[in-house]
C-alpha cells in the first residue's frame, strides 16, 4: 500500500520496492540510505527493532487470526482460546513471517503447551489449503487471509497474538516532509478496507 501511495504522489520518480524477510533486514537498508521508507512489523513478546536515527509512526495493530477447517470442533465459535488447540497439529509460520513463529511459540508456552508443528514454512495460500483439508491449524495475517478459501478464521479470546505495523524513515531523508501525509493516506485506506471487510456485500 505504501508503494502505491508513493507512486501516486511521485509519478515522475523511479521507484523500487524491496521485499525482505524481516524488519531488521529492511531497517538495515533504510539506515544504509538504500531506501527512503520502510514498513516494519512487531509481534508480542519479541524485542523491538533498533530505531536509532529514524522516525517511526504507527500504521495500525491487527489481531493475528487462527485458521481452522470448517469442520473443526471450534469452527462455529466466534472466538477461540489458545489452550483449546493444545492437542491439534500446527503449521509453523514461514521464514518471511518476521518473528510470528517465535511469538506463537511464546504464546503457546504461556498457555501451557508446546505446539506440535506438522508442517514447516509454507506460504499462506499453501497453509490455507492444508488447514482447509483438516490436516492442521495455523495462524494467518490480515488482510490477505480474508480472501483465502476454505478457512474458518477466528480471533483469540484474549487477543494475545497481534501484529503492529509502522512506517519508518530517516530524519534527514529528502522525503521526510511527505512522510506524515503518506502515513495518513495509508491509515485512511486501511480504515476503509476494514469497514468493507466488516460489512461484506450480500451474496
Amino acid at each position: 500500500m505504501i508503494a502505491t501511495i508513493l507512486r501516486a504522489r511521485l509519478p515522475r520518480h523511479e521507484q523500487s520496492t524491496y521485499l525482505e524477510s524481516s524488519s531488521r533486514a529492511v531497517l538495515e537498508l533504510l539506515q544504509a540510505e538504500k531506501i527512503e521508507f520502510a514498513v516494519i512489523t512487531e509481534f508480542p513478546d519479541l524485542p523491538p527493532p533498533t530505531l536509532g536515527g529514524l522516525s517511526v509512526r504507527g500504521l495500525g495493530t491487527e489481531q493475528v487470526l487462527i485458521g481452522l477447517c470448517p469442520e473443526h470442533r471450534l469452527a462455529l465459535r466466534p472466538v477461540v482460546e489458545l489452550e483449546e488447540l493444545a492437542e491439534d497439529g500446527w503449521i509453523a509460520p514461514g521464514e518471511r513471517s518476521d518473528g510470528l513463529g517465535l511469538s506463537l511459540r511464546v504464546a503457546c508456552a504461556r498457555a501451557g503447551f508446546s505446539p506440535r508443528f506438522r508442517y514447516l514454512g509454507p506460504d499462506q495460500a499453501t497453509a490455507a489449503a492444508i488447514v482447509g483439508a483438516g490436516h492442521a491449524v495455523g495462524v494467518f495475517l490480515p488482510p490477505g487471509c480474508h480472501h483465502l478459501p476454505g478457512l474458518a478464521l477466528k480471533p483469540l479470546a484474549d487477543g494475545r497474538l497481534w501484529r503492529r505495523t509502522s512506517l519508518a524513515w530517516r530524519t534527514d531523508s529528502p522525503l521526510a516532509a511527505i512522510a506524515e501525509a503518506i502515513r495518513f493516506e495509508a491509515v485512511h485506506a486501511e480504515a476503509i478496507r476494514d469497514e468493507a471487510l466488516s460489512h461484506p456485500d450480500p451474496p
